[in-house]
């Protein structure tokens, strides 16, 4: 959000159509090219911003979504005044007792290890002061991120992926190595080239639309991803600026992984199996095999979802306690699977 409209024009935020198209109206008039004339490129740029302006605010349903980010754009400036000011004054405070300090100096003749004593208190007040006003400040942020939660749907968290099937084969495991390194997330396969995937946050589905958008992971520059609920979350549009912060921290933390093609899972069967030599046979049951084949379909209305793992495993004795582990870990993750199935269902 660049300019402020309702400043450009004069106005309030709470004013009324009448009033914005007069203020328009004269404001456009003074600025016009044909009364400035076309040389006068400052002009042109104001009565650009105008007609922009009018365009936004003129139209009720961007005139609501505007002022939902001039407030929170109002709110998020208001915060960071009031740190400023709980910081300012804690300077002075401190500037205060430095000098009262100071003076006192002057009229008593005080040892180098009372002075010393008393810089140490004064600099630990101060870092005590800047750890209240941090532990404000993480606590407002924190309290923020619960309030965004809130207002987000397992569907706002869950992308459709489609692919030219006949020019890039993926597999569920493909897709993990590619699509896990933005977070924890459950991969639904369809045939015919396409998935969904359903993340735990948010903030993980925003930044592959990111990095599809600026084209940063050459790996999904191949796949043609889309929001499962057709357009990009409201959510996003109202907290934006939370969601751009986070997005830069998660490239700044992850840029030197994102095109790594090395391979990662969270189990890695295979290398398990090599590493062990008393191995017990774990035959799939017969019920899953069924659910497999059940939920082979996918409708255009609801993801089915097929188990590709490996229906027999090799497992040492002395590491059944692992393999609990990943039973647990498996049994969370079809919960999860029937959760995004009923959702697209409704």
């Amino acid at each position: 959000m660049e300019k402020d409209y309702y400043e450009l024009l004069n106005l309030k935020i709470e004013c009324s159509q009448n009033e914005i198209r007069k203020a328009y109206y004269h404001k456009a008039l003074k600025y016009h090219p044909d009364k400035r004339g076309q040389d006068d490129k400052e002009s042109l740029k104001i009565f650009l911003e105008l007609t922009k302006a009018y365009d936004v605010l003129s139209d009720p349903k961007k005139r609501r979504e505007y002022d939902e980010k001039l407030k929170a754009k109002l709110q998020q400036k208001a915060r960071i005044e009031k740190f400023d000011a709980k910081r300012r004054q804690m300077k002075e405070d401190l500037d205060l007792k430095e000098r009262a300090f100071k003076r006192q100096k002057t009229e008593e003749v005080l040892s180098q290890e009372q002075l010393k004593n008393e810089i140490n208190r004064l600099r630990e007040e101060g870092i005590r002061i800047l750890n209240q006003v941090r532990g404000e400040e993480e606590e407002e942020e924190e309290n923020n991120n619960i309030n965004i939660e809130s207002q987000i749907s397992d569907m706002d968290k869950t992308l459709i992926l489609k692919w030219k099937n006949k020019k890039y084969n993926y597999t569920q495991k493909d897709l993990e190595e590619i699509f896990l390194k933005y977070g924890e997330c459950l991969i639904v396969m369809k045939d015919k080239g396409s998935a969904a995937i359903q993340y735990k946050s948010l903030y993980s589905a925003y930044s592959v639309m990111m990095d599809k958008q600026e084209k940063c992971n050459k790996f999904i520059n191949k796949i043609k991803i889309s929001w499962a609920g057709k357009e990009e979350p409201q959510i996003i549009k109202k907290f934006e600026s939370n969601f751009q912060n986070e997005y830069k921290k998660y490239r700044s933390s992850n840029q030197s992984n994102i095109n790594d093609s090395s391979k990662i899972s969270e189990f890695n069967i295979n290398d398990y199996n090599n590493s062990n030599k008393d191995k017990i046979k774990i035959e799939v049951s017969n019920e899953e095999k069924l659910k497999h084949s059940d939920q082979s379909s996918f409708s255009s209305n609801s993801f089915g979802f097929s188990f590709n793992a490996t229906e027999k495993m090799n497992m040492s004795l002395d590491d059944y306690e692992n393999y609990t582990l990943m039973k647990m870990r498996k049994l969370e993750k079809e919960k999860m699977k029937e959760a995004l199935l009923k959702e697209n269902d409704k």
